[in-house]
């Protein structure tokens, strides 16, 4: 316990009036002896008063660790209180997971197709194929082209309507390249790809190539002299042209 000042002054005042009674007593000095024992007993009282009002101020104040240690109680019983209102995060559902997945578009998942490489079987839309000549597309179709002319690269070509486009190098001389945009007569490719079809049956039947100005292209090295090509042009998602190209080396 800490020594307060006012005790001390009067525990030292009180030693000072029991001597000095002391004192005259012995010097029989009666008159004295009485002021000082009524002095003596005021004292006594003073000290007993000021114990007592020392004893109960440091009854009272808590120990610093003992503060402490009670926050830290009401500090978990708060913490407790919160979790008993604030219910964790339940845990999702499987299923509110996987339903969204089956109905997600193919086209979202068509990353994952693949498919045979190309070979020059593919390079064909119903009867006509590269090889065949613009005469035999001529007879194939039952009529002279619309029209005839020279492109930006030499090729000579022959156009029905602009829906079908057969360039040789020179007339007659073998088709190299065929485009075929006719939705009428139904022609289609060996892998059952025709107009109309969308870009997931192309993705199905070929394998994924990202879209490239609604464009999608399949590009094979079949040997040292023989490179295959077919690309879709596409629309809304729907195929609208087929191109084939068999280039030589």
């Amino acid at each position: 316990m800490e020594k307060d000042p006012l005790l001390l002054v009067f525990g030292i005042s009180t030693i000072f009036f029991m001597l000095l009674m002391i004192f005259t007593m012995l010097k029989n000095k009666v008159i004295f002896a009485r002021v000082n024992l009524l002095l003596l007993i005021i004292s006594l009282l003073a000290f007993a008063l000021t114990y007592i009002g020392i004893t109960n101020k440091f009854t009272n104040v808590k120990p610093p660790m003992e503060n402490r240690k009670n926050s830290l109680i009401h500090n978990f019983q708060g913490e407790e209180n919160s979790s008993e209102i604030i219910d964790p995060p339940k845990e999702q559902d499987a299923s509110e997971i996987i339903e969204p997945l089956k109905e997600q578009d193919v086209s979202e998942t068509t990353e994952q197709l693949t498919a045979p490489k190309l070979t020059l079987q593919d390079l064909q839309i119903g009867p006509l194929n590269t090889g065949l000549t613009s005469l035999d597309v001529q007879k194939i179709i039952g009529r002279p082209p619309d029209e005839t002319y020279i492109d930006s690269e030499n090729l000579f070509n022959s156009s029905w309507e602009r829906r079908i486009i057969a360039s040789e190098r020179e007339e007659n001389s073998g088709i190299i390249n065929l485009m075929y945009a006719d939705n009428q007569l139904n022609y289609q490719t060996p892998r059952g790809i025709k107009i109309g079809d969308s870009i997931e049956d192309v993705y199905r039947a070929y394998g994924y190539k990202k879209l490239r100005n609604n464009i999608v292209g399949y590009y094979q090295i079949l040997s040292e002299t023989h490179i295959a090509y077919i690309s879709f042009a596409t629309s809304n998602g729907l195929v609208i042209a087929i191109y084939i190209r068999h280039d030589l080396r």
